[in-house]
């Protein structure tokens, strides 16, 4: 046990760098939606300790097998979560890989490639 006596001590505690193995993305866009809606999940930073990053450090980036381009954009409100938003235009089956680039590598994150089924949309036929 220690025991202090004295003036109060003023502690600060920051998180460490952001982890890549620690980082998750959460919701339900990760298991897929409807052609040409807008589709989010979100990606939660941590340390190596577990602690959620607010600094993020890394940059994300999707990619789809089979490849195909699509609308993507992803912020961060500086919390250590970052929103992601895509639209896929063509209903099938994808594989989804988050990417995150750290200093010197880009690795998937935990739990990726997801298995993404895009079901098809609404018609409307011009008349």
């Amino acid at each position: 046990m220690v025991n202090y006596y004295g003036p109060q001590l003023d502690w600060g505690i920051v998180t460490g760098r952001a982890s890549l193995p620690n980082c998750v993305a959460v919701g339900q866009g990760l298991q897929g939606g409807i052609a040409g809606d807008s589709i989010e999940f979100n990606i939660i930073s941590y340390d190596k300790y577990g602690n959620m990053n607010p600094l993020g450090q890394l940059t994300y980036s999707v990619a789809l097998i089979p490849n195909f381009t699509i609308s993507t954009f992803i912020t961060s409100n500086n919390s250590g979560i970052s929103l992601v938003r895509y639209v896929i235009p063509v209903a099938r089956i994808y594989s989804m890989y988050i990417l995150a680039e750290g200093e010197n590598t880009q690795e998937s994150i935990k739990g990726s490639p997801y298995k993404l089924t895009i079901l098809p949309g609404e018609f409307s036929s011009a008349k």
